[in-house]
């Protein structure tokens, strides 16, 4: 719950940021980075426990070269940012909710262009989020468990059932609800909206397994994409074939007609549900 804080270094990779401050409504202060849009559409970007910001550059790279705008930011209890612990996707959804607020308002951006990618607990909350917030039209998950008690028996399982136990009652014995991320219970909410879900094919702390539980339980349009040869993080084995699936997704997702048709369906279905 207190991992050590890595310094966020801007990366010379991307083009200038300007400085970026968020208050969540339970009054934690987060920093980040955002890249101005050039395409009237931006996409927030939540990494993994334990890293800063900087985690997805190559990610941020890939999107702002075709124009996107780019928010990054660390989470609470990360990098630069307030807060005393991190919950591992609880109040962090509170953290994702600040973020897009901002990007929402900015003028840059059309508010129905607004995309999110997260990587491992980034991913988790991304998906608890924006199975609510319908203002995420498209959404690229990286490396996500299926929930948070899943993540924990599997990172704290090296004796067996009984560490794995006492991980998720450490949290527990926290005020932590570890209940309250489970994104395989809720991706499907994200329909019609499309899930873009990303694993390595060698990946040891998310096995890929997780990610065809995830496909199989979200709802269409959804795509997923396993990489050969890459472990959590895929962009090194991923490289330029990584990077351009990633911006087809988010192309063809924040495109004027996609959005229009998207919101048809949304509309069709929640009419067909108060019936």
């Amino acid at each position: 719950m207190h991992p050590p804080r890595e310094r966020a270094e801007y990366p010379d990779s991307l083009p200038p940021a300007l400085p970026v401050t968020l208050l969540t409504t339970d009054d934690v202060t987060l920093r980040g980075w955002y890249v101005p849009s050039g395409n009237r559409a931006a996409v927030v970007l939540g990494n993994g426990h334990g890293a800063a910001r900087g985690q997805l550059a190559f990610e941020a790279r890939a999107l702002t070269q075709h124009g996107y705008g780019v928010l990054l930011f660390d989470w609470r209890a990360h990098g630069e940012s307030g807060g005393s612990r991190t919950t591992w996707g609880v109040e962090e959804q509170r953290d994702l909710k600040a973020a897009v607020d901002y990007v929402a308002r900015r003028p840059d951006v059309d508010p129905q262009k607004i995309g999110a990618l997260g990587f491992s607990m980034g991913a988790m909350t991304v998906t608890m989020v924006a199975a609510r917030d319908v203002r995420l039209r498209a959404v690229a998950l990286e490396g996500g468990f299926t929930s948070l008690e899943a993540m924990i028996r599997h990172d704290e399982s090296h004796f067996g059932w009984l560490s794995e136990r006492a991980a998720v009652a450490t949290l527990r014995d926290a005020d932590i609800d570890v209940d309250a991320v489970r994104p395989i219970d809720v991706i499907c909410r994200i329909s019609p909206r499309p899930v873009l879900i990303i694993n390595g094919a060698d990946d040891r702390d998310t096995p890929v397994a997780a990610a065809r539980e995830l496909f199989a339980a979200a709802c269409r349009p959804k795509s997923l994409v396993i990489i050969a040869g890459a472990n959590h993080q895929s962009y090194a084995a991923g490289g330029a074939a990584l990077a351009a699936r990633i911006v087809a997704f988010f192309d063809q997702a924040l495109d004027e007609g996609a959005i229009a048709s998207s919101a048809r369906v949304a509309t069709a279905t929640l009419a067909r549900r108060k019936k």
